[in-house]
């Protein structure tokens, strides 16, 4: 008959196990999504290798700033449906330029287009997720999936 000190060595023993596992597969978990941000550039007719203007630079500050506060956490609101659409309708150097900022400063590894992807817009405004729909299929064109 085993002593109730073994038993409990075997316990213990098996929770140290148990969280090592633990620990080596969040580890695993980080260095996979620790992947470079993807960024792109634009195609020469937008003349992307102009320095961006002071109006410019805080214009992709402001959507990327307001894109993120909309997609963080758990979103169980309404969404900021209007800076969707004013994300939309820009043109390709602030269009670019968002994607760019936020997989630099939000990304974590992930594009904007990740990000959208994994949104569930369906649940807080249908609207939205026509309109993502819309901003994924853009992005991709300049390669940014």
């Amino acid at each position: 008959m085993k002593k109730a000190s073994d038993i409990q060595g075997i316990l213990i023993g098996s929770a140290v196990l148990l969280a090592v596992i633990i620990i080596l597969v969040i580890v695993v978990v980080v260095l996979v999504r620790k992947k470079k941000a993807q960024t792109t550039v634009l195609p020469q007719q937008t003349n992307w290798g102009k320095t961006l203007t002071d109006e410019e630079s805080d214009t992709i500050k402001r959507i990327a700033d307001a894109l993120y506060e909309d997609m963080k956490g758990l979103n169980v609101f309404n969404r900021n449906e209007a800076i969707y659409v004013e994300y939309n309708n820009s043109n390709d150097r602030i269009f670019v330029g968002v994607a760019n900022y936020f997989a630099q400063v939000y990304g974590n590894g992930e594009s904007l287009a990740q990000w959208m992807k994994d949104e569930v817009y369906s649940w807080t405004s249908l609207a939205t997720s026509g309109l993502t729909d819309g901003i994924i299929a853009r992005l991709a064109t300049f390669g940014i999936n």
